[in-house]
């Protein structure tokens, strides 16, 4: 069963009153919190190539890849 508009536009009118009630150091937070849940992302997409690594060796390859991906943002 698919949402009904009513209930997307319900959703998105919650979502935006839960945001304006944020604080500016709640938000800092939250950005944080998703960098990190970022990074784990990217060490476990490596550790699926590189199974044996430490995460001392998965490091490196983090950093490599946020390095070419702001190069690619800065085109």
């Amino acid at each position: 069963m698919a949402p009904t508009q009513e209930l997307v536009d319900h959703l998105h009118r919650e979502r935006i009153l839960r945001a304006r009630g944020t604080t500016e150091s709640e938000r800092l937070m939250q950005g944080a919190q998703l960098f990190d849940y970022g990074i784990e992302a990217m060490m476990a997409g490596l550790r699926m190539n590189h199974p044996g690594a430490t995460e001392a060796e998965l490091l490196p390859l983090v950093r490599e890849r946020l390095t070419r991906q702001r190069k690619r943002e800065a085109r």
